[in-house]
């Protein structure tokens, strides 16, 4: 990335609906990581899967769990923060700065 002082580590997790199948929840995860690819410096990626929520959210009692750590510029987050808020299949989410 472009000019390094900038740029921030950031851990991303990101909870979609349990109504998607696996492999749909697979290919929502895919398109997450080819935006962070094209857009900021995806690091690592973990595709957790189908997991139990502590409580509903959304009428939802479990979720696929992606976890994505990335460098970015601040700027980047309110634009993957909103993506993320458009996403219907997308029910949680949060974004940290972090140290990689």
């Amino acid at each position: 990335m472009e000019n390094e002082k900038n740029v921030n580590v950031y851990e991303s997790v990101a909870i979609a609906t349990e109504k998607l199948s696996e492999q749909g929840a697979k290919d929502l995860f895919a398109k997450y990581e080819n935006y962070f690819n094209k857009y900021m410096e995806l690091t690592k990626s973990n595709f957790i899967g189908l997991k139990e929520l502590a409580y509903e959210v959304r009428k939802n009692k479990s979720g696929y769990f992606f976890d994505y750590y990335f460098k970015a510029k601040k700027d980047d987050i309110p634009k993957l923060e909103r993506l993320y808020r458009q996403d219907d299949n997308v029910i949680k989410f949060i974004v940290i700065k972090t140290e990689f």
